[in-house]
């Protein structure tokens, strides 16, 4: 369950919520940030509550990179800020770069899965798998990788098997960084095109 609280003074707002988070109804978690700036200039707060995702991003990251996109933008109300917000999921959904419907988490599994079902082919297709992942446009990669492996839950959890998997191909070829080629591999596959070979 989440408290929160708004006190609206004539010159001044405070916020505030707690910092517990319940997973699967029976495991809580202290420490968990629910408050965040959605703007610096002005200074703005947004605070969230029941679920921590959306469309499986954490609402944190999909926050900062919100905060980053509108620096140089001005709104005036808070109603600007709310109707640029919901501007902004909306094209997470619905935009260029849809993402689609079933959990980032079981699509990462999967890809795991099948790297390790094909170990023993993996060391020959490699630069076919990197010629595949050069039309990869950057800045979708990089937007991606941002969202994914540089959140710190998902890079926690999820690096370490990527890892996993490279530590055991013995590649000499030290221009193909096999942790970066995987990476993208994913993104391309499964947040873009959204099929295994």
């Amino acid at each position: 369950m989440t408290s929160e609280v708004l006190i609206m003074t004539p010159s001044a707002v405070a916020m505030a919520a707690d910092s517990v988070i319940t997973v699967n109804g029976n495991k809580t978690y202290e420490g968990v940030n629910k408050l965040f700036m959605l703007s610096n200039n002005p200074p703005m707060g947004i605070m969230t509550y029941n679920k921590a995702s959306f469309l499986n991003f954490p609402m944190e990251t999909l926050i900062k990179d919100f905060r980053s996109k509108i620096s140089k933008k001005e709104y005036n109300t808070i109603s600007d800020f709310k109707n640029a917000f919901d501007t902004y999921l909306n094209e997470v959904c619905y935009g260029e770069d849809v993402i689609h419907p079933y959990s980032i988490v079981d699509k990462f599994n999967i890809y795991i899965k099948w790297l390790n079902q094909n170990f023993d082919k993996i060391h020959n297709i490699i630069k076919d798998l990197d010629e595949e992942t050069m039309d990869l446009d950057d800045k979708k990669y990089e937007k991606y990788e941002k969202l994914l492996f540089e959140n710190k839950e998902f890079k926690k959890i999820y690096t370490p098997q990527i890892q996993e998997v490279t530590k055991n191909i013995n590649y000499k070829d030290n221009i193909i960084d096999l942790v970066v080629l995987f990476k993208k591999l994913f993104i391309k596959r499964f947040v873009l095109e959204d099929y295994i070979a």
